[in-house]
């Protein structure tokens, strides 16, 4: 069995033209606190010294309210796909972008629209589904993607919901997202028997 992680990024202008489309692109990075929320999860265990987004130190709770939520909205960065402008080496110890793009429409940021899932499709021995966000610019400039990932919600032993990093990506030579114009973020995760 094999679990996959891939993405893809459109680039469209303010008219809605394509401007960019990266090929689907195999993510190799998983990181820590993804394994340690699954594995709380799955464990009913609590799982200590696990890097919430802030670089604070959290326990995975045992409650019934555990949870690995990626359902962003629409203006929450604290959940679902994510991007953002640095270019440090990808390393399993990661637990944030190394440069998150905030939501906004000030010098810098991009307005994270709400995250959609599609349904599970199987097709042979393979199952899958996909997240998308789009994400607009309103900035008055242009702003260079170069890194992406997934933010989760998993709740702490105290019983709050905490944000953590499970995924991570550089985007090679970064995509330039046009004032007015979007990103849109696809990951798309699988199994195959």
């Amino acid at each position: 069995m094999h679990l996959n992680l891939y993405y893809q990024i459109e680039v469209r202008d303010r008219g809605g033209r394509l401007l960019r489309r990266t090929r689907r692109r195999r993510a190799h990075s998983y990181v820590k606190q993804f394994i340690q929320s699954l594995a709380s999860l799955l464990s009913y265990a609590a799982v200590s010294s696990v890097l919430d987004i802030n670089n604070a130190s959290k326990t995975l709770g045992t409650t019934n309210s555990g949870k690995m939520q990626a359902d962003g909205t629409a203006a929450e960065a604290a959940k679902g796909p994510v991007a953002g402008t640095g270019s440090t080496a990808v390393s399993i110890s990661d637990y944030a972008l190394a440069s998150l793009i905030a939501h906004g429409t000030g010098a810098g940021q991009l307005q994270y629209g709400a995250c959609t899932y599609s349904a599970v499709s199987v097709v042979g021995a393979t199952a899958s589904f996909t997240v998308t966000r789009v994400l607009t610019n309103g900035s008055g400039a242009s702003i260079t993607i170069s890194e992406v990932g997934m933010h989760i919600n998993h709740a702490t032993s105290a019983g709050a919901d905490q944000t953590f990093l499970a995924v991570r990506d550089l985007v090679s030579g970064g995509l330039a997202v046009p004032n007015g114009g979007a990103a849109t973020l696809v990951y798309t995760i699988s199994v195959t028997a």
